[in-house]
Order: C-alpha cells, then sequence, then structure tokens
C-alpha cells in the first residue's frame, strides 16, 4: 500500500569473479645474499642507533614476521623509524626478507603506497611472474635463472619404460628428486 516497486532499466553487471589465490614459491636467495644482509645490518644499525631504537625496530620486525603487525603498519613505523634513509633501507629489507608471504604483503602495501602519493620504491623492483619472489630490477635476470635452471633437470618420462610396464605408467611418476607418490608442492602449502 502506497509504495511501488522500483526497476532499474540497467540491471546491474555481475560482481567481479574473485581472483584465484596463487600460492608463492619457496624464497631463492639473491646473489651475495649473506654480504647484502651483512650491508642491510650495518645500514640498519648506523641508521637507528643514533636515536637508540634498534630494539624497538627488532620487536617490530619480529611481530611482523609473526603476523602480529599488519604489513601497512610495518611499512608506516618503518618510514618513520628510518626517515631519509626508507627507500635504500627498504628495498634491501623487501628482497631479503626470505618468506614471499610476507614480501607479497608488503609488496601490496608498498604499491598501494605509491598510488596514494607514498615512496616510490616499486620502481626498484619486480615480482617475480613465476613465483611472485620480490626481487631488485638487478637481481631480475639471475632470478629467473634459477626458474629455468628447474626446468632443465629430467623427468622420468625421458627415461625408457621397463619391458612390460603398461602404456600409461610412466605418466603416473613424479619428476626425479621427488618421493614416489607425491606431488609436487610449494614449501608454503605445508605451513
Amino acid at each position: 500500500p502506497g509504495f511501488q516497486t522500483y526497476t532499474n532499466p540497467d540491471p546491474l553487471p555481475p560482481p567481479p569473479l574473485p581472483l584465484p589465490q596463487v600460492d608463492p614459491g619457496p624464497y631463492i636467495q639473491p646473489d651475495n645474499f649473506q654480504q647484502r644482509n651483512h650491508q642491510l645490518t650495518s645500514s640498519i644499525m648506523a641508521c637507528l642507533t643514533k636515536d637508540n631504537k634498534i630494539s624497538q625496530f627488532k620487536d617490530l620486525s619480529r611481530r611482523f614476521r609473526q603476523g602480529a603487525l599488519p604489513a601497512s603498519e610495518y611499512y608506516t613505523i618503518c618510514r618513520k623509524l628510518f626517515q631519509e634513509s626508507f627507500s635504500k633501507i627498504f628495498v634491501e629489507l623487501l628482497v631479503l626478507l626470505p618468506d614471499t608471504h610476507k614480501q607479497q604483503e608488503l609488496w601490496q602495501t608498498v604499491t598501494a603506497g605509491v598510488e596514494q602519493g607514498g615512496c616510490d620504491i616499486s620502481t626498484q623492483c619486480l615480482a617475480c611472474p613465476t613465483c611472485l619472489q620480490i626481487v631488485k630490477n638487478n637481481d631480475f635476470s639471475s632470478h629467473t635463472q634459477q626458474h629455468s635452471l628447474d626446468k632443465d633437470f629430467p623427468t622420468l618420462s625421458s627415461v625408457l619404460l621397463p619391458p612390460g610396464a603398461p602404456p600409461g605408467l610412466i605418466q603416473d611418476f613424479p619428476s626425479l628428486g621427488e618421493p614416489f607418490g607425491t606431488q609436487k608442492t610449494s614449501v608454503w602449502k605445508k605451513m
């Protein structure tokens, strides 16, 4: 009574399909990882020693790695802690972080920050299309070569079938290096 139904002349478009969840692969150490990690530690110490904020940064990093601190907060606090050294330090911090899930969380924050006028460190890094690891632009070539090495190892299909073996048997074998009956899975799926 008194209400009329409204019919929109233009139907609403269907909601976008959710993007498939892509599981980042295991972390691949960049060239000179140990040396770069040592240099990063020295840079962080030099930057934070004068303000006596090293323990704050260590606690912040521990909480982020354990999932108790969101990437956006970690990013914001690091910007405040490192100030003018932020761009140099944070890029190395990001690419040397040996957890591709955490790298992806930070990368999404970094790229969102760029869109909102933040520090543009995203021009110095790339996300690997194969494993989603964040690498510096100049490390990209050697990183992708590591993936091509994975493809160079032979599979059991290149081995001759034993006499009397059923014709479809070879498809049931995993590639070399994996126990029989297992499928290739990312290390991160097990966590």
